[in-house]
């Protein structure tokens, strides 16, 4: 009986030792999500998904927006550069910061993904930002 036992038990985890092993090099194909902000709105999140390219040894960052009425995500960019801390603003155009110009600047993007136009030009480029209590200034962090 204790044969059977532990035969039973041997052919059981077979199927367990032939799967991969879950290496730091698997651990670089996942994507990250940041972010996650609910809009005004509260129909929708925005958010940021990064993957990695270890062979270039780069990541690059997305925005999407996922909507919470047909529980389905839609990529707001997809560019060779970086997108992120990406927040709504009050008149419902989302704001973010991208490696666009080769510094990081301010721009901003309408929910459909329509005009996007840049909103800083600092030459070295911009650390972070946030929005006056009224909504009409813009600081930047240096």
């Amino acid at each position: 009986m204790k044969i059977l036992c532990f035969l039973g038990i041997g052919l059981f985890s077979l199927p367990l030792l032939s799967q991969d092993v879950f290496s730091p090099e698997k651990l670089w194909q996942l994507n990250r999500i940041g972010g996650g902000e609910l809009s005004p709105n509260k129909k929708t999140i925005l958010y940021t998904s990064t993957s990695y390219n270890m062979s270039e040894n780069k990541g690059n960052s997305d925005i999407y927006i996922y909507n919470l009425e047909d529980k389905k995500s839609y990529q707001l960019t997809k560019t060779p550069f970086s997108e992120f801390e990406a927040k709504w603003m009050n008149n419902g155009d989302i704001s973010f910061l991208s490696t666009e110009t080769g510094a990081v600047q301010l721009y901003k993007i309408s929910p459909s993904g329509n005009n996007k136009k840049q909103l800083s030009n600092s030459e070295n480029g911009i650390d972070g930002y946030t929005f006056s209590s009224d909504n009409h200034k813009i600081i930047l962090l240096q």
